[in-house]
């Protein structure tokens, strides 16, 4: 199961990152290994990465990505989007 705790040391080792919207070319989402996904709302939709990341407290932004995250896992169509961003955070060792 993905936890709070999880997204943050995903972020901490980059396996958690924000990038520009690839459909917009502007916003930000949110980038876990070869997948990505909007969070954040409106906020996260007019700020750049580099913006949003500066402006938003990182509890909240770990806060929101864990929301999204959870609704994954609870909804049948995303289940395989779950289980794929879970086999990234969750460390092997």
């Amino acid at each position: 199961m993905i936890t709070k705790e999880l997204i943050r040391k995903g972020i901490e080792r980059h396996l958690v990152t924000f990038e520009v919207d690839p459909n917009m070319s502007s916003g930000t989402v949110c980038r876990i290994g070869d997948g990505w996904f909007y969070f954040g709302g409106q906020e996260a939709e007019e700020a750049s990465p580099e913006e949003y990341v500066k402006n938003v407290p990182m509890d909240d932004i770990v806060s929101e990505i864990f929301d999204v995250l959870n609704d994954f896992r609870n909804i049948d169509e995303f289940k395989d989007e779950y289980d794929y961003y879970e086999s990234i955070l969750t460390p092997t060792t």
